[in-house]
């Protein structure tokens, strides 16, 4: 376990490098980019971000992603002189620093990344009528998802792999199969479903509800495979291990460990860091970090 020097800022995002040689983190009110080189974890390298026009204002950076081709991309919020929202797409090369950006038309996105590319999902339900949609800068394609019944309550999430999308409002969550065009399934949920979260291979998807419930189902059937997991969550989201087996959820300032298979606790640690905010899970699946209120970023092996 080591802790990473340098860092003034709460984190809320951040995101390892693919082969694992760097770590970059997002937090505060700065509009910035910290790189950590892991060899010199003390001395973090500030990127800062191109900030809109006036009267146009940075309201927050709200997402950080590196693609595999180390392309850090980071999602920025902007307000106008009328306090309406928008997104502005920052793609910074690393270690080149070659910088570009792109504003979004839709203020409902959601990033991620898939197959080596850069793919941009519109979460969905806010000042558009439009259906989900997903892009590829580089490639410049679109794919849609079909029409769903309007709600702005509405969220979606897309696997890895863009073969599953999963939709869910309020006590309704269901899976579309992209491949089949055609849903897997459509459930009612006794709790209100918060969030959704796909393992990296898109076998799995946990169900995020209301009173600290979590469901793990099989995507291709979205089917229950054990027992709910119930415990109080801190505000960065569960990770699954990039080997589908296990889970990483954060409670109360530590990381507890389950079993997919099973939803049976393995282990816990406890890293001194306040209620988490931040946790990521490394590409190789070797060393996760976590980050806390206390404004200490921590790196542990993931055994």
């Amino acid at each position: 376990m080591r802790r990473l020097g340098g860092n003034k800022h709460l984190v809320y995002h951040m995101d390892f490098f693919p082969d694992s040689s760097h770590f970059v983190t997002i937090g505060g009110k700065s509009s910035a980019l910290w790189i950590w080189d892991l060899r010199k974890p003390d001395k973090p390298e500030k990127f800062q971000l191109k900030k809109p026009d006036p009267p146009d204002k940075v309201m927050m950076l709200d997402g950080v992603t590196v693609t595999h081709d180390n392309q850090i991309v980071a999602t920025m919020r902007v307000a106008d002189i009328a306090n309406w929202y928008w997104h502005r797409f920052c793609f910074v090369s690393w270690p080149s620093q070659k910088y570009r950006s792109v504003k979004a038309k839709q203020f409902t996105f959601e990033l991620c990344t898939a197959k080596k590319r850069t793919v941009l999902l519109k979460s969905g339900g806010i000042n558009t009528d439009e259906p989900p949609a997903w892009w590829n800068f580089k490639e410049k394609q679109v794919w849609h998802t079909p029409k769903i019944p309007k709600n702005d309550d509405a969220n979606y999430r897309i696997s890895d792999d863009l073969n599953y999308v999963v939709y869910f409002e309020e006590h309704m969550a269901g899976v579309w199969s992209t491949a089949r065009e055609k849903w897997v399934e459509i459930e009612s949920f006794e709790w209100e479903v918060n969030n959704a979260i796909f393992s990296p291979s898109g076998k799995y998807v946990l169900m995020v509800c209301a009173d600290s419930i979590y469901y793990i189902y099989e995507t291709a059937t979205f089917t229950q495979i054990s027992d709910p997991i119930e415990i109080d969550t801190d505000f960065a989201s569960p990770q699954f291990t990039p080997d589908d087996r296990k889970i990483l959820i954060p409670s109360k300032g530590a990381v507890h460990i389950f079993d997919v298979q099973t939803s049976e606790e393995i282990t816990s640690y406890d890293f001194k860091v306040g209620d988490i905010n931040a946790l990521k899970i490394s590409d190789d699946g070797l060393m996760y970090a976590v980050s806390g209120k206390k404004k200490e970023i921590v790196i542990a092996d993931l055994e």
